[in-house]
């Protein structure tokens, strides 16, 4: 993955959805999005990309706004 691709922290996409960090923390866990771990800090952490395409076919009325 490239070193420029911006990453959402979980607090960062909790706050993006308006759902709380242990939301997305399950659906993490479930394997429901899209992760990635940074081999620098170990932190499992979103890319926006990968994020905005999961957002289009999952939650279009979101993608729409």
């Amino acid at each position: 993955m490239a070193r420029s691709a911006v990453m959402l922290s979980q607090v960062q996409l909790s706050e993006r959805w308006g759902k709380a960090p242990r939301t997305v923390r399950r659906w993490t866990r479930a394997g429901l999005l899209p992760t990635f771990t940074d081999p620098d800090t170990g932190r499992v952490v979103y890319p926006l990309a990968a994020i905005e395409r999961w957002e289009a076919s999952h939650m279009p009325e979101q993608a729409a706004s």
